[in-house]
């Protein structure tokens, strides 16, 4: 009877799979691949980590803009609220009412603000995520340039990489 495996194998088996799933298409030749030499294939992950950071700061600003926002809505809101205790405790149902019409349009905006930033900081950590597996890719491949350096010599760089256009 075979064994079943255990969870350290199944483990060590997951994270094989996934580095060989990352790693597999710049060290394997596709159909329609372009050989890159390994300072190639180093400009090319630092051109992809510096859009990363310019869309991820761009879209850091426009998450500070939806927080202004929806401070500003909170604000209004807990006026608005008041606006309307205040109206009931001196019988003016007319303005109490005025002031719950403003509120109730104004809960809409206030929710899917919320919901926006959530979105948008979902976003950014996906950016985040991928910018790390890139540093990864870039330490690896500065590694290998040091390497390739070390036994044939800057002159003789060779492609390592295959890399689709």
């Amino acid at each position: 009877m075979p064994r079943s495996k255990t969870l350290l194998e199944k483990f060590s088996m997951l994270v094989s799979a996934n580095l060989s799933e990352l790693v597999g298409p710049f060290t394997e030749r596709p159909k329609g691949g372009i050989p890159v030499t390994v300072e190639g294939y180093i400009r090319r992950i630092e051109r992809e980590i510096y859009g990363i950071d310019k869309a991820a700061h761009e879209m850091i600003s426009q998450v500070r803009t939806m927080h202004d926002r929806l401070n500003s809505y909170e604000r209004q809101a807990r006026e608005l609220d008041r606006a309307v205790d205040m109206h009931l405790t001196r019988g003016n149902d007319a303005a109490a009412l005025l002031a719950q019409k403003k509120l109730n349009r104004l809960q809409p905006r206030l929710v899917r603000t919320l919901d926006d930033i959530k979105e948008w900081e979902s976003r950014l950590l996906v950016l985040k995520e991928k910018r790390d597996r890139l540093e990864i890719l870039l330490t690896d491949a500065k590694q290998k340039e040091k390497t390739q350096q070390n036994q044939t010599g800057a002159a003789n760089a060779r492609p390592i990489y295959w890399v689709i256009d």
